[in-house]
């Protein structure tokens, strides 16, 4: 029989049971209070990983920022433009749905934080542009009653240099003009009525519009005119070739003689036709020897290769050529209905119709007339007057009433104007008109040339009453020609 003692050891083992029970689980969990378990880590703050990135849209294009975190989750964004919190930009991407040109320039960040700490992006420039302007290919007028123009250039600003023959003092002189895109005329000499370049080395030219040979601009805005000198005509007296010059006319007007051949000299030259090649050479047709010529100032002239024969008899103007260099130097001759590609001593006709029998001589022939359109000699043409280069190696030809295109391998394409059935002019041939490019260009086109932006300027007739013969007031217009 247990002792009133024991029966109060039984007692309190039976209430300590329990409680040593549950002490010994806290203990195997790391509870209990007590020392000896692991602390709570501090959450991992954000890092960048990959910045906004700046950029550039047209204006109504929208524009998505976007960032790349790291960090303990969960991670929290807010956006900022201009250090200006965005309302609602709260995700790792931000989307500007329709911005305006008021938005360029603007600077966008994003803040991201967690319960670690807080960082914020590098800003991202926002650029927005204006929505590039289509202008259908069209042809638009933009100035009439400009006299007669003898050269076409276009300066980098896309302002039309234009040299023009004027009646002054019972005189014809050659003026140079300048006129914006929107044919406002320039400030180009005193009270902006162009630069006189007379008294222009006449050197006997007894009609004015005989002896001029071509001229061209280069990259300066300088002007390059060829001349030729004759001997008096008359009734039953013949009018010979004799001599000629180039000259450069400078921006200010000031004109400098290049190089002179004096009449009857020995060696003398009487060129048209003028291009400059890619090494500043000069290019041209010289008609008391039907060669084709190079002149540097360093290296005085080179015969290239012939092309025609001599001009002989009553001298009835200057041949009606034109020549384009291309940059890596092929040179390509418009003579006689016939473009001609020199290669070395060799000519290749590119582009129109032989007509038969015409190389003797040293002669490398003329062309059939007409206003075909084909590949190499299934082409013609009715009369050039005028060529230029276009940026994609393309030669662009005035040819008569309309614009000609004609790739390397000599394909001819009409890319604008109405062709005309001759060359003569009549009361009823269909007058300049605006618009499409099957619209017409009038009765003659040239001079022309080519703006960096692909247009072409072009001066044209307009209509019977302003053309040469025709009318009593003898006036070109000038008209840009949008082929694309």
């Amino acid at each position: 029989m247990q002792s009133a003692f024991d029966m109060r050891a039984v007692i309190a083992r039976s209430r300590l049971g329990p409680l040593l029970v549950l002490a010994a689980v806290l203990t195997a969990c790391g509870g209990g209070g007590g020392g000896g378990g692991e602390p709570v880590p501090t959450p991992v703050a954000p890092s960048i990983m990959s910045q906004p990135l700046s950029q550039s849209v047209v204006a109504g294009q929208s524009a998505t920022f976007t960032v790349q975190a790291a960090g303990d989750a969960p991670l929290a964004y807010q956006w900022m433009r201009d250090t200006n919190p965005i309302a609602g930009a709260v995700q790792s991407s931000y989307t500007l749905g329709s911005p305006t040109i008021a938005d360029s320039g603007s600077k966008w960040s994003v803040r991201v934080s967690n319960a670690g700490g807080t960082v914020t992006s590098a800003e991202a420039v926002l650029t927005v542009t204006t929505p590039a302007v289509v202008v259908p290919p069209a042809i638009s007028v933009v100035k009439a009653n400009l006299g007669v123009v003898t050269v076409a250039g276009v300066d980098p600003s896309g302002n039309t240099l234009f040299a023009q023959y004027e009646n002054s003092a019972s005189d014809w002189k050659l003026f140079l003009r300048k006129m914006g895109p929107d044919g406002a005329q320039l400030p180009n000499g005193a009270g902006g009525q162009g630069i006189s370049v007379a008294p222009f080395p006449s050197m006997g030219l007894y009609e004015f519009n005989l002896g001029w040979g071509g001229g061209t601009y280069d990259a300066a805005g300088n002007l390059y005119q060829a001349v030729s000198t004759f001997t008096p005509g008359g009734l039953n007296i013949a009018r010979l070739l004799n001599g000629g010059a180039i000259s450069r006319v400078s921006a200010d007007g000031t004109v400098t003689k290049l190089v002179e051949w004096p009449p009857g000299s020995a060696g003398a030259m009487a060129p048209a036709g003028l291009a400059i090649g890619p090494d500043g050479a000069l290019y041209f047709v010289d008609q008391l020897s039907g060669n084709l010529v190079a002149w540097t100032a360093q290296g005085g002239t080179r015969g290239v290769v012939k092309l025609r024969r001599p001009l002989k008899g009553d001298f009835a103007g200057a041949l009606e050529t034109s020549i384009v260099v291309t940059p890596d130097n092929k040179i390509y001759v418009m003579d006689r209905n016939l473009l001609k590609r020199i290669d070395g001593s060799t000519v290749t006709i590119v582009a129109g119709s032989l007509f038969s029998g015409t190389i003797v001589d040293g002669d490398t022939g003329s062309g059939n007339t007409g206003t075909t359109d084909g590949t190499g000699s299934a082409a013609l043409f009715l009369k050039p007057g005028a060529m230029t280069l276009d940026a994609a190696g393309n030669l662009l030809v005035a040819d008569f009433s309309t614009i000609r295109k004609v790739t390397p391998a000599g394909v001819v394409t009409t890319v604008a104007g109405v062709p005309a059935p001759n060359q003569f002019p009549n009361a009823s041939s269909p007058p300049l008109r605006e618009g499409p490019l099957t619209n017409s260009l009038g009765l003659y086109v040239a001079p022309i040339a080519l703006g960096a932006d692909g247009v072409v300027h072009a001066f044209v007739y307009p209509t019977a009453a302003t053309y040469p013969g025709l009318g009593s007031s003898i006036q070109q217009t000038l008209v840009k020609i949008r082929l694309h």
